[in-house]
């Protein structure tokens, strides 16, 4: 039953982008200042020994089970008030992150706050989307993303700069002031492009999929603590609920998640590609700062600025893989991304203590850069490839892969380093400990640089005509977003 009709998308043109762009922002920028303060966060929270990389953990995974959700929180309340609602929560989870006094009321804080961003971001893109016509969507992301890559810009420099005289604590809450942005732009301009209607909730299909994800990404995240028995159990349930899932998705009428949506021209493939990118984007975020800093003594200020380059890259190459793919399609700006991925996070895999800063700032250049050129393309394409009643949906779960699949590429990296580092921040001044950390840190490179491998593979497989137009069911069916 139609609840609320759906509101013509050219009215809220530019209060509306800036509001979507702002909220991005905060995610992003929240995520670089709790990496970046990991070291601090764990020498006040007494958490030296390890258990401080979960406040990233357990960001993702909640992140995840709340995309799960998204599609039918879109059509159930509305885009524009499940955006609201999700970004002022977000706000208020941010202080109790900052008023943590230890490592698990932190990590519940934080795992809220993932809950939020898992509802923010695939309502963010998917409202982005719709805002435009087909052949004008890459660009109009492209230009909106270089917005966003200003997070990784002003992130690393602020937080080195608040570390430098404050705690933390005080970083994290400068969430709070781009959140009230988000709601001073949005509460008046933001649309809701979808007809809202009622839909039973998936009550078994929510607990089928979040526990199976949260037993593998556990499974993964502690394999270095526990027995191999119990983790290999552990990821055997996850494997096993998901599973269930597949079964239930397929008898149930109305499924959290609608598994047909796989059957959309190009969209699996697409979501392989998202997959294999996202661990060595993942990768690059997560460990590269905490090796500058473990293994090279730079500050949180030093290593901000080490981060610089690659973050301006980005900026510049988001709105030309955007022109690129309105104009060529997406195959070509996705492969060559891929091949610069690759290559780069292989390089990132051979490094020794006594590689030049400089060298490792042009390889970060190279694989940000890499991996823009595949990701705006690869969300475009993966959301022009189904109806526009299943954008929402299809943008979680475009959300739901890239964050699903770096959280479980960060736990096996996280084990992988740990099992030959001993700890992720745990610096030493003995050469031949730093030697071995080095080449811990090297071998988990070297996995995410194969991962992504395997995104260039599936990338063949991608149409290579411009796969961003329209297919006759999508014109037929945005006839609303154009009048």
């Amino acid at each position: 039953m139609t609840e609320e009709a759906a509101q013509p998308a050219g009215r809220y043109p530019l209060a509306a982008m800036t509001a979507i762009v702002l909220a991005s922002l905060v995610v992003l920028m929240d995520t670089t200042f709790i990496v970046l303060s990991l070291p601090a966060i764990a020498d006040d929270l007494d958490a030296r020994g390890g258990g401080a990389e979960w406040a990233i953990t357990a960001f993702l995974m909640a992140t995840g089970v709340a995309q799960i959700g998204a599609g039918w929180a879109a059509e159930r309340f509305g885009q524009r008030r499940v955006f609201l609602g999700a970004s002022a929560a977000f706000g208020v989870f941010a202080v109790a992150v900052a008023a943590s006094p230890g490592l698990v009321w932190l990590i519940v804080a934080r795992c809220l706050q993932g809950l939020c961003a898992g509802l923010m971001i695939p309502m963010a893109t998917s409202l982005a989307f719709g805002m435009f016509p087909p052949g004008r969507r890459a660009t109009a992301v492209g230009m909106s993303g270089t917005v966003v890559m200003l997070g990784p810009l002003i992130a690393p420099l602020l937080s080195g700069w608040v570390l430098g005289f404050a705690t933390w604590r005080w970083l994290v809450l400068l969430d709070l002031v781009l959140v009230l942005a988000v709601l001073g732009f949005g509460w008046a301009r933001l649309p809701n492009l979808l007809e809202r209607r009622r839909r039973p909730f998936d009550g078994v299909g929510l607990a089928l999929l979040a526990g199976g994800l949260a037993a593998l990404l556990v499974a993964l995240a502690q394999a270095d603590d526990w027995a191999v028995v119990v983790s290999f159990a552990i990821g055997a349930v996850g494997v096993g609920l998901l599973l269930l899932y597949g079964g239930h998705a397929r008898r149930t009428a109305h499924p959290l998640i609608d598994l047909s949506i796989f059957a959309a021209p190009g969209f699996t493939v697409v979501m392989g590609i998202v997959a294999s990118v996202s661990v060595a984007q993942f990768a690059r975020t997560v460990f590269v700062p905490l090796e500058l800093q473990a293994l090279r003594g730079l500050s949180a200020l030093e290593t901000g600025l080490a981060l610089l380059p690659s973050a301006f890259a980005a900026a510049v190459a988001m709105p030309v893989a955007g022109r690129w793919t309105d104009r060529a399609g997406g195959r070509t700006p996705v492969t060559v991304g891929l091949v610069l991925a690759v290559t780069s996070s292989a390089a990132l895999g051979l490094l020794q203590l006594d590689t030049p800063l400089p060298v490792i700032v042009s390889l970060l250049v190279v694989n940000n850069v890499g991996i823009v050129l595949c990701s705006m393309p690869v969300t475009v394409m993966g959301l022009s490839a189904v109806a526009p009643r299943r954008v929402p949906q299809a943008a979680a779960l475009r959300t739901l892969t890239r964050q699903v699949s770096g959280a479980l590429g960060t736990a096996v990296l996280a084990t992988i380093i740990t099992a030959q580092a001993g700890h992720l921040t745990l610096a030493s001044a003995d050469t031949s400990d730093l030697d071995q950390a080095q080449q811990a840190y090297n071998v988990g490179f070297l996995v995410s640089a194969a991962i992504a491998g395997v995104g260039l593979v599936l990338a063949r497989k991608l149409p290579a005509d411009n796969s961003v137009r329209s297919t006759p069911e999508r014109d037929e069916e945005e006839t609303w977003l154009t009048s």
